[in-house]
């Protein structure tokens, strides 16, 4: 059975390091982190911590859709994405064809849950950061 956990409102002050270094968000920022809100990095993380900073969100309220990810990583000029790994494997496998179908200002990526193997680090670094640049 799901269980409740108590979390002190110190929390705000264990995370704002994380989310202002680590993924170094910033106020001109537009965060999208697809983590569902019930884990505890999809609403401190990819909700509380960037609204903290000042930093707007987008929420998207549907299954993981590459197709509609990246049309809203472009519409909302998204600086800032997070995913876990499973994610952007899948976003590598449906191809550069799809990426070069938008224009994008993404200039920070961050995963957590599971390591971020070579493969997609390489994919993403070539398909976003040399095409941006």
């Amino acid at each position: 059975m799901p269980k409740g956990a108590v979390w002190g409102h110190k929390i705000l002050l264990s995370v704002y390091p994380y989310t202002k270094y680590a993924p170094g968000l910033h106020s001109n920022d537009i965060f999208f982190g697809g983590a569902d809100p019930g884990w505890a990095y999809g609403f401190f993380n990819s909700i509380i911590s960037p609204l903290s900073l000042g930093v707007p969100i987008i929420i998207y309220k549907g299954g993981l859709d590459i197709k509609a990810y990246y049309d809203l990583m472009e519409r909302y000029k998204v600086t800032c994405f997070a995913y876990a790994p499973t994610a952007y494997r899948m976003m590598k496998a449906a191809g550069e064809e799809l990426i070069k179908q938008h224009t994008f200002q993404v200039k920070k990526f961050s995963s957590a849950g599971e390591p971020l193997n070579t493969g997609n680090r390489s994919f993403f670094q070539k398909q976003f950061w040399t095409r941006n640049i």
